[in-house]
């Protein structure tokens, strides 16, 4: 028997596109899809990449 997975709460959804960097992590416990904690943690890298390049970047 193959158990359903998690649903993605609304605060951890709100959290994951606020703060991906912190709230992806929550999605890593049993239960969540591969393409939940894909699109968290691709987004959460998306914003920590930008996050560098606007602190190196002078423009």
């Amino acid at each position: 028997m193959v158990a359903e997975p998690r649903r993605l709460p609304l605060w951890l959804l709100i959290g994951v596109y606020a703060l991906p960097a912190i709230f992806a992590w929550f999605l890593l416990r049993r239960g969540y899809s591969h393409h939940v904690r894909l699109g968290a943690f691709l987004l959460a890298g998306f914003s920590l990449i930008t996050a560098a390049v606007s602190i190196v970047s002078p423009y």
